[in-house]
């Protein structure tokens, strides 16, 4: 038996929250997911420092996936066959703004993302957020475009993810905030 456990608070930040708190990246933060009834957390257990690229900062969350950043982006990497981390996707480049559009290619796959709406107020399981912002992002592979929706909110992080695989306009994948600790 599964039991949900969900905290809400409301979580106003000013206007002048800086850009790069869109996922603020510390040695024990928190976040607790829920994906197709199940829970989920994932916390930043381990800091290896210029440990990706010779650059980044790697925030390992388990033994293979891992945030890096480096001055204007947030990396998700993943652990390759041979035990070596690699880029999966960028998710944020700052500074974040309305409309604003970075495109990159990870092997074969062709990403864009974009900002699709701006200060965004949006009210999710963990609680109401404010000054959010939205990213739509898609990949065109070999065979397909993959579509994936995002909701950040500041001093926060990652609220909503919505996958579609298709493309075609259904939603394979959600995965929603439930509750956070950030230090």
């Amino acid at each position: 038996m599964l039991v949900a456990v969900s905290i809400s608070c409301e979580t106003d930040s000013s206007d002048n929250s800086s850009n790069d708190s869109y996922l603020p990246l510390s040695l024990g933060n928190k976040w607790t997911y829920e994906k197709a009834d199940t829970n989920f957390t994932m916390e930043i257990k381990d800091l290896i420092e210029k440990g990706y690229e010779n650059t980044f900062n790697i925030y390992v969350f388990n033994e293979d996936s891992a945030y890096a950043n480096k001055n204007e982006s947030v990396l998700l990497l993943v652990k390759d066959g041979e035990n070596n981390w690699k880029r999966d996707r960028e998710l944020l480049h700052y500074p974040l703004y309305f409309k604003q559009k970075w495109d990159y290619y990870i092997g074969k796959n062709y990403w864009i993302t974009t900002v699709w709406q701006d200060d965004y107020n949006y009210e999710c399981k963990a609680g109401k957020f404010f000054h959010c912002k939205m990213l739509h992002s898609t990949c065109q592979t070999e065979t397909l475009t993959k579509t994936i929706e995002e909701i950040y909110a500041p001093e926060v992080g990652l609220l909503l993810k919505r996958v579609d695989n298709e493309s075609d306009g259904k939603w394979d994948e959600t995965i929603e905030l439930l509750e956070s600790e950030i230090k």
